[in-house]
C-alpha cells in the first residue's frame, strides 16, 4: 500500500505491535484459570493435563520460532502476521466446538498457538526493533505493555463471559475469535510497514544517517569556514577520520543538533564524536539537545574536543551512563571560557585546563 506520511511512522508501527500483543495474549487465554474447572468438568480431565497441555504449547511456540523469524527476515511481514491472525481465530473456532480432548488439544495446542508464533511477541518485537535505534527500549516498552494490558483484563472479563447462562465458556472463546480478528486484521493491514526505508524514513525517525566514512578529517562531515551547520535528526555513525573529528569536524561555525546522534566514530587524533575549533565569538558555539554522544573514541575528547571555544557548550543530552562511555573522557577542553555540562556541572577553563 501506498503511503507518504509527513511525520515519522514509527510509532504508529508501534501501536500495531501493543496491538498484536494485546491480541496474543488474549488468544493465548491470560484468563486461562477460569477455563480450568469447566474444562475439568466438561472433558472428565484434571488441572495437571491441562498444564501438561499449556507446556506442550509454549514448547511448541519456542521450537517454531526460528523457523518464523527466518521466514520475516526474508519475506512479507504484514502478510505473515495477517496469516497469523486468521490461523489463531480459526484455531479458537475450533477450540470451542471441540467434542473430545484430543480435539481440544489439536485446535488449541497447535492451530492457535502457531498463529500466534506468526504475529505475536517475535513478529511485533523485530518490527518495532527496525524502526528505532535510540528510542528503542522506549518503543519495546509500550508494545510489550500490550500483553501486560490484556493479562489485566482477560481474567475479569472470561469469568464474567463463562459465567452468562447464555454465552459459557464456549460462547467466550468463540467472541475471543471474533474480537482478535476485528481488532487486529484492519490494524495489520493499513499500520504494518517493515522497514523505514519503504517509506523514505530512518530508525527513530532521523531525516538523514551519515555513515561508514573515512576522511583524513571530519569523518562524518568536514565543516570548515560555514556559518552554521543545523543537524536536526540527523545520526552521525561509524565514521572514521585519521586526524581530527570522527564523526563531526567543525572549524569557524556553530552547530546545533537536536533529537540526532553521534555514535560509534574513530579519531587518530582528537574528537572522536566532535572536534570544534576556533568559534570565535559566538553565544553559543555548540548546541545538542535531546541527542546521543556514545561509544566515540580518539586519543584526546573521545566525546567532544573543544579548543578555544568563546562560548558555551550547552546540552540536555545523554552522554552515557558514565564518563567512560566515550574513550577516553566525554569531553576535553581547552581555553575555553565557560563549559555547561547538563544542569548539574559547570566548568571555567583556561590554557592550563578545567576546573569545576
Amino acid at each position: 500500500m501506498s503511503r507518504s506520511p509527513d511525520s515519522f511512522y514509527g510509532w504508529h508501527v508501534v501501536f500495531a505491535a501493543f496491538t498484536a500483543q494485546f491480541v496474543a495474549s488474549f488468544g493465548t487465554l491470560a484468563g486461562v484459570g477460569a477455563f480450568v474447572t469447566v474444562i475439568e468438568r466438561e472433558f472428565a480431565t484434571d488441572a495437571s493435563t491441562i498444564s501438561n497441555a499449556v507446556g506442550a504449547s509454549i514448547l511448541l511456540m519456542g521450537l517454531l520460532g526460528p523457523l518464523v523469524g527466518r521466514a520475516i527476515d526474508r519475506g512479507n511481514q504484514r502478510a505473515i502476521m495477517l496469516t497469523g491472525v486468521i490461523v489463531m481465530s480459526l484455531g479458537l473456532f475450533a477450540t470451542a466446538r471441540a467434542q473430545t480432548l484430543w480435539q481440544l488439544g489439536i485446535a488449541f495446542c497447535v492451530f492457535v498457538n502457531l498463529g500466534i508464533v506468526l504475529f505475536g511477541p517475535l513478529p511485533s518485537i523485530s518490527l518495532v526493533s527496525r524502526w528505532f535505534v535510540r528510542r528503542r527500549g522506549l518503543a519495546v516498552a509500550i508494545a510489550v505493555a500490550g500483553g501486560t494490558a490484556a493479562s489485566a483484563v482477560a481474567p475479569a472479563l472470561s469469568a464474567w463471559l463463562i459465567g452468562l447462562e447464555s454465552v459459557g465458556w464456549r460462547g467466550a472463546v468463540n467472541s475471543y475469535a471474533i474480537g482478535c480478528a476485528v481488532i487486529t486484521l484492519p490494524v495489520f493491514w493499513f499500520f504494518l510497514v517493515k522497514r523505514p526505508e519503504e517509506l523514505g524514513q530512518h530508525p527513530d525517525g532521523a531525516a538523514t544517517t551519515i555513515d561508514g566514512n573515512t576522511a583524513d578529517r571530519g569523518g562524518g562531515v568536514d565543516a570548515y569556514y560555514l556559518s552554521e551547520f543545523t543537524a536536526d535528526t540527523v545520526d552521525v555513525t561509524n565514521n572514521t577520520s585519521a586526524g581530527s573529528g570522527g564523526g563531526v569536524y567543525m572549524q569557524y561555525c556553530e552547530l546545533a543538533m537536536t533529537d540526532g546522534s553521534v555514535t560509534d566514530n574513530t579519531a587518530g587524533d582528537y574528537g572522536g564524536g566532535v572536534y570544534a575549533y576556533d568559534y570565535y565569538n559566538r553565544d553559543d558555539p555548540l548546541t545538542f539537545t535531546t541527542s546521543t554522544i556514545q561509544r566515540n573514541t580518539a586519543s584526546s575528547g573521545g566525546g567532544v574536543y573543544g579548543q578555544y571555544l568563546n562560548g558555551a557548550i550547552s546540552d540536555t543530552s545523554d552522554w552515557g551512563e558514565d564518563a567512560d562511555d566515550n574513550d577516553p573522557d566525554d569531553v576535553t577542553l581547552y581555553g575555553i571560557d565557560t563549559y555547561t555540562y547538563g544542569d548539574a556541572v559547570s566548568f571555567t577553563c583556561d590554557t592550563t585546563g578545567c576546573t569545576e
